[in-house]
C-alpha cells in the first residue's frame, strides 16, 4: 500500500494504471483521428450556420434544408447494405471506407470554392452547390454509422470509446476554430451618406476574423489526416494485435469471445470491462432501439433545424455561441464516459427525462420566434445558450451509452443501432422541414433601419407596455461634450420602453398609478360608448355640412390665402420658417381654424420665433376641439397623455385620439395603433392596431415614388423662386438642356434622369411616356437596372400610346431584379401577386381576390417583396403587410402585418420631425427637442421614446 493512501484509493490508482497499461496509445490516437473524419464535414457546416444563414437565399430556413440533405446521405449506407446482402462475394468494409474518406476529402475541398455559389431552380434562387457538397459530406457521416463504428467493433471495447471521442472531436475542433473566427456580431445601425449626399442609417454587421473559405480549408486538411490514420489503423501490425477474438460474418455480423484478448507479445489479457452490461431481454433491447431512434430524431433532425429560430432572435452572437458550445459538448460527453458509468439503463432513463424538459424549453423559444421569452434581456441570451449546450451534451452522452450497451450484445447489434439512428434522424429531418417551410409555425425576422437621417433602432417584435426608455449610456452629465455623441444618441438596440413620466402637479408615483387605474376602470365602458356616439355625430355633421354651404367672407378668403402661402413657404426646399410663422400667426388672428391649430402646434413644439405658451395652446385646442377639428383633438390628446400643461389623464387622451382618428387625422391613427399594439393604457388588441396602422400605411404608400423611397410631399414648389435673382424655371431649362446633351453622347445617368422626368412630368417637361420609353430603352441597353425597372412598369401599366405587355414587363423586371434592384424585385412581386406573370390573353382571377392565383405565384410574390424590403423599399413592406394581413398564400399573421405596416407608417413625411428635434438638440434647445420627441413617442417611434427619456435625465 502506498504511504498516505487508503485501501480504496490504492485500488483506484492500480485500476487506472492497469487501464493505461492494457491499451496502446498509438491505436487510441489513430482511432481518434479516424473518428474525427466521420462527421467533421457536416459539423463544420453546422458551426458556419451563423455566417451561411446571413448570406444564403434560404435565410433562416437553411438549416432545415441542410438537415434533410444530410439524411439523403443515407442512400450511401443503404446501397452498402444491399450490396452486402446480395453480393455473391464478400466486400471488405475497409475498401469501402477508403473510398468514403476519399470522397469526403474531395467534398471538403470543393466546399472552399462553392459554398456561396447559387443558382435559379424553378424560378427561385437556391444554394444548389452548397447542397450538393453537403450531400457528399453527409455520405461520409451517415456511412460512419454502419461502416466506421462496426469496423471498430473488431477492436477491444476501450478503443470504441476513443473512436467515439474522435467522432465527438469532429464537432469540437471546428467549434474551437469557429470561436477563433468569431461571428459577424449583432447587426446595428450606422450612419452613412447615400449617393445623393444625404445622411441615412443602414444595417451593419461586423465581419468575422477570417472567411468561410479558409475555415473549410482547415476541414479539408483534417479529412486528409483522418484518411491517413485509417490507412495506418488497417495496415499496422501493432494495431491488428488489438483485435478481440471475433468472427465477422457476411453483413458485418460480429460474434465475440470476450475472454480472449491478447497483448503485443501474444499473451492473454484479463481486461476490466464494464460488468454492468448483461444480455438484454427482447423488450429492453427493443425499447433501447426505439429510444435511440427518438433521440436521433430530435438530436439530429428537429433540434438542428429549429436552432436558428430559437437563437437568432437573441442576436448573432447568441446563435454563434450556441452552435459552437453545443458542438464542444459532444466530445466532452464522450470524454466523461471514459471515467463515468455509461452503461446504466437507469441513468439513461434519468438523463432522457432531463433532456425532455430542456428540449421543451428549446422548442418553445423557437415556436415563439421572433419574440421568445426574455428577449432584450441578457439572461435570455445566457439561458438559451446554456440550455442548448446542456441539451446537446445529454443527447451525445445518451447515444454513447446506448451504443456501448449494444456493443456487448454481439450479432448485428451495432448495425441495428446505426440503422435506427439514421431512420430516426431522417424522420426528424423531414418532419422539421415540413413544419418550418409549410406549416408557418416558425417565423423569422430581419431587423431594419429607417431611411431617415435622424437615426433608428433595431426593434423587438414583442411590443412593450411602455412609452419611453432611457438610453443605457445616457446617465453621464458630460454626454453633451462627448465626441460624436449626437450621432450615436439615436441608435438603441434592443428597445425596452418605460412608462411616460407624470409631469402634472401630483408627485407621488404610487398615487398617480392608483389614480390612473381608477380613472381607466370608471371610464372604460364610457369610452366604448363614446366611440359609437362619435361615429353617429360625425355622420350627422357630414350630412348637415352638405345641406348648407356658406359663402366665405373677404376676411376668410384673405385668411385662407395667408394660410396657403404659409404652407407654400414651409414646403420649399429651403423653407423660410420665420416668414411662414408670421403668416400662420396672421391667418390665425384672422380666425382661420386650421391656421389657429397650426399656430398652437408651433407654440406647443417650441418652434423658433414663437415662444412656448401651454396655457394659450390648451385654450386654442379646447376651443377648436368643440368645433370638431381633428388637429385640435390630436393636440389635446398629446397634452393629456404626457401631462404637459395639464394633469395627465390617459382616459381623456384616448378619447381625444379617438375623435381625431375618426376625423382621419394621421397622427391620431398612429398613436392609437401604437397604444393598441403595445397595450398602453388600453387592452392590447392586434386587430385594432392593424386597422389603424393599415390606414396610415395606405396613405404613405400612395405618396411614395415608384423608386420605393421615403414618402414625398404632395406640395413641392419645383418652379418656385428660391434664390434671389434666379428662377427655378431658368435653372431647370439650363439643366435639362445639359442633360439632353449628355444623353445624346450616351451618358446613361442622363438618359435615366430624362426618362424619369418625362415619365413623371415636372420641371417644365410635360408627361410623355413614349419619350420616357425611348430614354429608358437606351439606359437598359447599357445595363442600367433603374431603366429596366421603369421599362417593366411602363409595359405593365401601359398608356395611351404604349400597349400593355405583361411578357415584356416581366422580362425587364426580372433583369432589374437579377441586378439586385429593389424596384425590379417589387415589380416582380406585384406581377406574381396579381397573376400577371401570364400573357394578357390567359384568364386569371381578380388581383384583389383573397386567394392567390396559385400557391407558387403567391410564394414568388412573397419572395420578391421580401428581397425588395431588405433594401428598404416601402411599397414592398406595404405589400408584404397586406399579404400577412389577409393570409394571402400563407397563414395569416396579424403581428407580422402590424410590424410591416408600422414600418411603412413611420416612413411618412412627419418623420422629418425627428430631424428637427435632433437639430434642436444639437443647438442646445433641449425643451423644444423634448417636446418634438414626446410627440413622436406617442406616435410609436421607439427612437423618440429613448431620446425623450434621455433628455429628461439631462
Amino acid at each position: 500500500m502506498s504511504p498516505g493512501l487508503s485501501a480504496d484509493e490504492t485500488m483506484k490508482l492500480t485500476s487506472y494504471k492497469s487501464f493505461l497499461h492494457e491499451r496502446k496509445v498509438l491505436v487510441d490516437f489513430l482511432a481518434i483521428l479516424f473518428g474525427i473524419g466521420s462527421w467533421i464535414g457536416i459539423n463544420s457546416t453546422f458551426v458556419q450556420f451563423p455566417l451561411l444563414v446571413a448570406a444564403a437565399p434560404e435565410g433562416w430556413d437553411l438549416p432545415s434544408y441542410i438537415v434533410v440533405i444530410i439524411q439523403l446521405g443515407n442512400l450511401g449506407p443503404l446501397a452498402y447494405t444491399l450490396v452486402q446482402k446480395y453480393s455473391p462475394k464478400k466486400i471488405l468494409d475497409a475498401n469501402v471506407i477508403y473510398g468514403i474518406l476519399a470522397v469526403g476529402c474531395a467534398a471538403a475541398l470543393a466546399m472552399c470554392f462553392v459554398y456561396d455559389v447559387t443558382a435559379i431552380v424553378g424560378g427561385v434562387e437556391r444554394s444548389v452547390w452548397l447542397f450538393v457538397v453537403v450531400f457528399f459530406l453527409a455520405l461520409v457521416g451517415c456511412s460512419s454509422s454502419v461502416l466506421f463504428m462496426p469496423y471498430m467493433g473488431r477492436f477491444r471495447e476501450i478503443y470504441l470509446i476513443t473512436y467515439l471521442i474522435g467522432e465527438g472531436l469532429s464537432g469540437f475542433l471546428p467549434s474551437i476554430l469557429a470561436l477563433i473566427q468569431g461571428v459577424r456580431g449583432n447587426a446595428h445601425c450606422v450612419l452613412r451618406n447615400n449617393t445623393e449626399g444625404q445622411s441615412e442609417y443602414e444595417l451593419y454587421t461586423p465581419p468575422p476574423r477570417f472567411e468561410t473559405q479558409h475555415f473549410f480549408a482547415f476541414v479539408t486538411t483534417f479529412m486528409a489526416v483522418s484518411l491517413g490514420a485509417f490507412i495506418l489503423l488497417e495496415n499496422l501490425r501493432i494495431c491488428r494485435k488489438e483485435y478481440v477474438a471475433v468472427k465477422i460474418e457476411k453483413g458485418n455480423k460480429y460474434t465475440y469471445d470476450e475472454s480472449s484478448k491478447f497483448n503485443e507479445s501474444g499473451e492473454q489479457l484479463s481486461v476490466q470491462e464494464d460488468s454492468q452490461v448483461t444480455s438484454l431481454s427482447v423488450t429492453t433491447y427493443r425499447i433501447l432501439l426505439i429510444l435511440m431512434a427518438i433521440i436521433c430524431m430530435f438530436g439530429n433532425g428537429i433540434f438542428p433545424s429549429i436552432q436558428s429560430y430559437s437563437c437568432l432572435p437573441y442576436g448573432n452572437i447568441a446563435y454563434h455561441l450556441t452552435v459552437t458550445l453545443s458542438s464542444i459538448a459532444n466530445p466532452l460527453a464522450c470524454f466523461l464516459a471514459v471515467f463515468l458509468p455509461h452503461t446504466s439503463i437507469r441513468l439513461i432513463t434519468i438523463l432522457s427525462s432531463i433532456a425532455t424538459a430542456i428540449g421543451i424549453y428549446a422548442v418553445t423559444t423557437a415556436v415563439m420566434s421572433p419574440a421568445p421569452p426574455l428577449l432584450g434581456n441578457i439572461w435570455g441570451e445566457i439561458l438559451v445558450v446554456i440550455s442548448w449546450t446542456i441539451l446537446n451534451g445529454l443527447i451525445s452522452y445518451m447515444k454513447l451509452s446506448i451504443t456501448s450497451i449494444f456493443r456487448f450484445q454481439g450479432g448485428k447489434s451495432l448495425v441495428w443501432v446505426g440503422g435506427v439512428s439514421q431512420v430516426g434522424s431522417f424522420t426528424g429531418a423531414i418532419l422539421a422541414f415540413v413544419l418550418i417551410n409549410y406549416a408557418g409555425i416558425f417565423i423569422s425576422y430581419t431587423p431594419t433601419c429607417p431611411a431617415g437621417p435622424d437615426g433608428t433602432t433595431t426593434r423587438s417584435t414583442q411590443p412593450s407596455e411602455s412609452n419611453l426608455r432611457k438610453h443605457s449610456g445616457g446617465d453621464s452629465d458630460d454626454t453633451e461634450d462627448a465626441p460624436g455623441n449626437q450621432d450615436t444618441l439615436h441608435i438603441y438596440s434592443p428597445i425596452k420602453l418605460v412608462k411616460a413620466p407624470d409631469l402634472s402637479q401630483e408627485k407621488d408615483p404610487q398615487k398617480v398609478s392608483e389614480m390612473l387605474s381608477d380613472i381607466l376602470e370608471k371610464h372604460t365602458k364610457w369610452i366604448e360608448k363614446m366611440e359609437e356616439e362619435i361615429k353617429e355625430i360625425d355622420s350627422e355633421n357630414k350630412e348637415s355640412a352638405s345641406e348648407t354651404t356658406k359663402e366665405p367672407t373677404p376676411e376668410e378668403l384673405k385668411a385662407q390665402s395667408l394660410y396657403e402661402e404659409a404652407l407654400s413657404v414651409l414646403n420649399r426646399t429651403h423653407p423660410l420658417r420665420s416668414i411662414a410663422y408670421g403668416l400662420i400667426e396672421e391667418a390665425a388672428n384672422a380666425g382661420h381654424a386650421k391656421a389657429r391649430a397650426q399656430y398652437a402646434w408651433f407654440r406647443l413644439l417650441g418652434n423658433p420665433m414663437l415662444n412656448m405658451n401651454m396655457t394659450l395652446v390648451h385654450e386654442i385646442f379646447s376651443e377648436l376641439a368643440t368645433e370638431g377639428l381633428p388637429e385640435a383633438h390630436m393636440g389635446l390628446g398629446l397634452m393629456y397623455a404626457t401631462g404637459i400643461g395639464v394633469n395627465v389623464s390617459q382616459a381623456k387622451a384616448l378619447v381625444h385620439y379617438t375623435m381625431a382618428a375618426l376625423g382621419d387625422n394621421t397622427w391620431a391613427q398612429m398613436a392609437l395603433g401604437y397604444r393598441y399594439w403595445a397595450g398602453v393604457s388600453v387592452a392590447s388588441s392586434c386587430e385594432k392596431a392593424l386597422d389603424f396602422y393599415r390606414r396610415v400605411a395606405t396613405k404613405v404608400a400612395s405618396e411614395v415614388t415608384f423608386s420605393g423611397g421615403a414618402a414625398t410631399h404632395r406640395i413641392r414648389l419645383l418652379d418656385e423662386v428660391e434664390n434671389s435673382g434666379m428662377s427655378s424655371g431658368i435653372l431647370d431649362n439650363d439643366l435639362i438642356e445639359y442633360y439632353q446633351l449628355l444623353a445624346d453622347k450616351g451618358d446613361v445617368q442622363a438618359q435615366v434622369g430624362l426618362g424619369q422626368l418625362h415619365y413623371q412630368g415636372g420641371r417644365g417637361i410635360p408627361l410623355d411616356h413614349y419619350k420616357a420609353l425611348q430614354y429608358f430603352s437606351q439606359g437598359a441597353l447599357a445595363g442600367n437596372a433603374i431603366a429596366m425597372a421603369y421599362l417593366g412598369k411602363i409595359y405593365l401599366e401601359g398608356s395611351d400610346n404604349i400597349k400593355a405587355d405583361n411578357v415584356t414587363a416581366l422580362k425587364y423586371f426580372k433583369k432589374a431584379a437579377e441586378l439586385g434592384n429593389p424596384v425590379g424585385q417589387s415589380g416582380l412581386g406585384i406581377m406574381y401577386l396579381q397573376g400577371k406573370e401570364y400573357p394578357r390573353t390567359q384568364p386569371r382571377p381578380s388581383a384583389t381576390s383573397p386567394k392567390p392565383l396559385t400557391k407558387d405565384g403567391s410564394m414568388m410574390a412573397y419572395k420578391y417583396f421580401n428581397l425588395a424590403s431588405q433594401s428598404g423599399h416601402v411599397l414592398a413592406y406595404y405589400n408584404l403587410g397586406q399579404m400577412h394581413a389577409i393570409g394571402l398564400g400563407m397563414i395569416r399573421s396579424c403581428p407580422t402585418a402590424v410590424e410591416l405596416f408600422k414600418n411603412v407608417a413611420e416612413r411618412g413625411k412627419w418623420g422629418e420631425i425627428l430631424m428637427l428635434a435632433h437639430q434642436d438638440y444639437r443647438d442646445h434647445k433641449y425643451l423644444a427637442a423634448f417636446m418634438q420627441y414626446a410627440l413622436m413617442s406617442e406616435l410609436g417611434y421607439e427612437v423618440a421614446q429613448s431620446n425623450a427619456a434621455f433628455l429628461l435625465d439631462k
